[in-house]
């Protein structure tokens, strides 16, 4: 008996630590009445190196929707075309995401400054291109990415630079811009 009211006092004070992660910089009530998304839909356009040749510049188109499941925190998924550019042809490798999107300013559709960290593993679903110049055992299909953004946002858009990292049984380090829309 005791331990089922234990669990919504959990999630009460965990809910109210995510509330002052979200609203540490301006007054709890503003930030409980202001209007909040819960959808996000976006995409993404990155280019940086990678470990397959380290003289070819790499890049990543990719398209992502995110469930803003509380005012701080985020579940989404992506698919993406990550090109590896090896010579003399392109790789191309289709990528599917789930991530963990932590929104630490509380995710208000009224904040203008939104900065985002996104975590979270990747399976490479196709990989195409020439492998002769890239073995087959180098080409893994899990990985795990790691993005650091900087939104700014007006009404329900958002725009902002990012960094991105991630990693298979190779790296890479790529510099992107990030727009979506908010629902």
């Amino acid at each position: 008996m005791a331990s089922s009211s234990l669990a919504p006092k959990l999630a009460a004070a965990l809910t109210m630590f995510l509330i002052f992660l979200g609203t540490r910089n301006s007054k709890a009530s503003e930030m409980a009445s202001a209007p909040r998304y819960q959808f996000a839909i976006g995409g993404d356009v990155a280019a940086g190196g990678q470990g397959y040749d380290p003289e070819e510049i790499a890049g990543l188109a990719e398209v992502n929707f995110r469930w803003q499941c509380l005012p701080a925190l985020g579940l989404g998924a992506s698919f993406g075309s990550l090109g590896l550019g090896t010579r003399p042809k392109d790789l191309q490798a289709a990528v599917l995401g789930v991530h963990l999107s932590l929104h630490p300013l509380g995710g208000s559709v009224n904040s203008h400054f939104d900065p985002y960290l996104r975590l979270g593993p990747l399976y490479f679903a196709h990989v195409g291109g020439d492998l002769q110049y890239v073995p087959s055992y180098e080409v893994t299909r899990l990985g795990l990415e790691g993005v650091l953004g900087m939104n700014f946002a007006w009404q329900h858009f958002a725009f902002g630079p990012e960094i991105r990292i991630g990693r298979t049984n190779q790296a890479w380090e790529m510099f992107g811009l990030h727009l979506e829309a908010r629902l």
